[in-house]
């Protein structure tokens, strides 16, 4: 499972098992204004609110799924019961890919990219240090 979700199941002490498929789909589609702060409010968010032990697309915001809904810009919903992706990694890759994303744009300069994903500089250099661990991790993995 994504580290937010895992977070704030531990600080709220509500067991939450995995987020559905669905939900997955919403949260990529959005655009998120509000950069990493907004996707780990949302989060919290949902476990908070939550009715069952794994996050749905009804435990979304309501305007994050209105935004959606209007932009058109989610895939298509997955049927009910359909695997999720293995580990829960969508989720992690999207936030992956906003601070890399971020990163770039500002030129590699992490003080102003973490000052634009509204986390503190130290919350970035822990993320790119793991992005880096994986990577290392993975290419052990496959022999390299």
């Amino acid at each position: 499972m994504p580290p937010f979700p895992t977070e704030f199941s531990e600080k709220n002490g509500k067991p939450i098992e995995g987020i559905t498929p669905d939900a997955v789909n919403v949260l990529a589609a959005y655009r998120w204004p509000g950069n990493v702060r907004e996707l780990r409010n949302t989060i919290e968010k949902m476990v908070v609110l939550a009715r069952g032990p794994r996050l749905t697309a009804r435990d979304l915001p309501p305007n994050i799924k209105e935004e959606v809904r209007r932009t058109g810009a989610a895939a298509a919903p997955e049927p009910a019961g359909a695997p999720e992706p293995a580990g829960g990694a969508s989720l992690a890759d999207t936030e992956r890919r906003m601070i890399l994303e971020t990163l770039a744009r500002c030129g590699q300069n992490r003080t102003q990219a973490a000052a634009e994903l509204g986390i503190s500089r130290r919350t970035l250099h822990r993320k790119l240090r793991q992005y880096r661990q994986e990577e290392d991790g993975a290419g052990k993995e496959d022999g390299a």
